[in-house]
């Protein structure tokens, strides 16, 4: 066994002088691909404690330095690293017109599918059929367009926004690849939609499990989530289930503002905020998508899309008010910065 004596401070990081980026010791694991990916693609991950103590080096192998700037391009490894797809996607953004035509066809295939639940699917088999690049440009068409009031790209963010599985759902590694071609261009719109930050929930008040209004089992609040008594009603808005908020939502004497109330209780489950997001009928409402928004407690990857479904002074106020874990704060500045700024790309015809 080896004496403290043999324990050695870790030493310096080299640093790559083609890259200017450092030189860890050892193969890039998939941790350090993903976090090197992220890092150089602008997109944050969770923060990690490292472990305390001193770190010993193995006696049985030598480690080579692995430059971290090979180690990124072996994690991307897709389509988009090569000239063609950049090439084909800055064509698509300075000649919109067959991303505009895709994007049309995409608001009829939304129109045409009058079942909530089953939109979801026919979205991502629609983009599934398109290349990355034309993937990329008409989502970037239809924010462009629902930015300036279309009644249609504007239903079509807003169904990306409050049906995350929409993007969630599409393979990781095509993921990546879409975002790493946003970046190259510099649509930095787009990769929120396909990667929200990560939040620390844990700065966030944890709601009570009963409710405090109504006193009663999860079974006979489930059923009163029926009832017509509207001071019956006006006490299960604020249940933390969302068992029974999502029956509550399908109460016939519901009105919009309770909605919002529910959209807006702190602290709350964000199931239940969720459940608001995924009504059929309640979430096409603005009102109810500006206090999703402002709700700290609704999943990022709601909040995040939801930013480009509102209007200017909504995102001011969101900025200004502060209310939101800095993540998510820091998302909604930006897209404030876009919709006040200069296009990032290409001007918006």
């Amino acid at each position: 066994m080896g004496s403290p004596d043999n324990v050695e401070t870790p030493e310096p990081l080299a640093y790559s002088q083609e890259t200017g980026l450092p030189m860890l010791p050892g193969g890039p694991s998939e941790e350090l691909v993903e976090a090197v990916a992220r890092a150089s693609l602008g997109v944050s991950a969770p923060r990690t404690v490292p472990p305390e103590g001193p770190r010993t080096r193995s006696d049985e192998a030598v480690e080579e330095p692995v430059d971290l700037a090979e180690a990124l391009a072996a994690a991307e490894a897709h389509e988009a690293a090569r000239l063609g797809d950049v090439d084909r996607l800055w064509a698509l953004l300075r000649n919109p017109v067959p991303a505009d035509r895709a994007a049309e066809a995409l608001v009829h295939r939304i129109d045409s599918v009058k079942e909530r639940a089953v939109r979801p699917q026919a979205i991502r088999d629609f983009l599934t059929e398109m290349d990355d690049a034309l993937v990329l440009a008409t989502l970037h068409r239809l924010l462009a367009r629902g930015r300036r009031g279309e009644a249609g790209a504007r239903a079509a963010v807003q169904e990306l926004a409050l049906s995350p599985e929409i993007l969630g759902a599409m393979p990781r590694d095509r993921a990546w690849r879409l975002v790493g071609l946003a970046q190259r261009v510099g649509i930095d719109e787009l990769p929120p939609l396909f990667f929200p930050p990560p939040v620390d929930k844990r700065r966030l008040a944890t709601p009570d499990p009963d409710n405090e209004f109504l006193q009663l089992p999860l079974g006979l609040r489930r059923q009163a989530a029926r009832t017509t008594d509207r001071n019956l009603l006006d006490r299960l808005l604020r249940d933390p289930d969302p068992r029974v908020i999502t029956l509550v939502l399908d109460n016939p004497r519901l009105r919009e503002q309770d909605v919002v109330t529910i959209a807006a209780r702190r602290p709350t489950s964000p199931e239940c905020l969720r459940a608001v997001s995924r009504h059929q009928r309640w979430s096409s409402r603005y009102r109810v998508r500006k206090t999703l928004a402002c709700n700290p407690h609704t999943p990022a990857e709601i909040a995040c899309r939801l930013f480009a479904t509102l209007l200017v002074q909504d995102l001011r106020f969101i900025v200004g008010a502060g209310i939101l874990l800095p993540e998510v704060q820091g998302e909604a500045r930006r897209a404030l910065d876009r919709r006040v700024g200069r296009p990032s790309v290409v001007e918006e015809a």
